[in-house]
């Protein structure tokens, strides 16, 4: 146990290395080409690993960049995050990407949805012997929730990912999430959008899409190199096509 603490600290100290911007992608396919990664200083992935992969087959396959293993479900019970921190119990650690937003009654029961959320988070930090970390949106305190977005935070074991959504207002919309993580002493990462816009779940507001990933970087560089831990592009299939264009 005390070697495998030693190596998550060493992997933990090289993560974010090698660029001042402290680049991360989130990927729900598998990553045969790299060349994105390099062209724009990605050492940090968020990697979506399929039930029917082998996780020890995908770190192989990325060796040298720092992984950590990416639970994309808008909801899950207990037993199967429990068993996604198992399976990720190698890598550098877990993002748990988890939405329970999105269920269609949200509106009615948030404040249980997101309790019984808490509850989860506060186990698996307990059981994970890598990172924990979560996903969040930004707009869990205008509508009503900041008692529990705190709770998430002070709650999740090593930091959050914020869904930083809103293209040129992302310092505003996350200045309760820094002061969040300051007081309890938790690392945050601001994600950037770069899937086309669609009108529906996705507007021109949200996205880089059109502007490309440098006005990612400028945003970042404006706004964000003090106090947060770094940015994270999402996802890299838009990645690979930006860096194409």
């Amino acid at each position: 146990m005390k070697k495998r603490m030693l190596q998550i600290a060493l992997l933990s100290s090289l993560c974010f290395c090698g660029c001042s911007e402290k680049r991360a992608v989130f990927s729900w396919e598998t990553i045969t080409d790299v060349t994105a990664l390099k062209s724009n200083n990605i050492s940090v992935i968020y990697q979506y690993v399929r039930p029917e992969e082998n996780p020890a087959d995908v770190q192989q396959a990325l060796e040298g960049y720092c992984l950590y293993y990416l639970v994309g479900e808008s909801w899950a019970d207990t037993d199967y995050l429990l068993e996604a921190v198992e399976r990720g119990a190698n890598f550098q650690g877990i993002m748990l990407d988890c939405e329970p937003y999105i269920r269609d009654d949200w509106e009615e029961k948030k404040e249980e949805y997101l309790e019984q959320y808490i509850q989860q988070v506060k186990l698996l930090s307990q059981e994970a012997d890598n990172e924990l970390w979560i996903t969040l949106p930004r707009w869990y305190d205008e509508v009503g929730l900041e008692t529990q977005l705190e709770q998430l935070i002070a709650s999740v074991k090593t930091g959050i990912c914020l869904l930083d959504y809103y293209q040129g207002s992302e310092a505003e919309f996350a200045a309760l999430e820094i002061a969040l993580c300051k007081k309890y002493g938790k690392q945050i990462v601001i994600a950037y959008e770069l899937k086309k816009a669609d009108g529906e779940e996705i507007k021109e507001k949200n996205t880089y899409y059109h502007l490309g990933i440098q006005a990612v970087v400028e945003n970042y560089r404006e706004n964000f190199t003090k106090d947060v831990y770094g940015l994270a592009f999402h996802d890299y299939t838009h990645v690979q096509e930006l860096t194409k264009k």
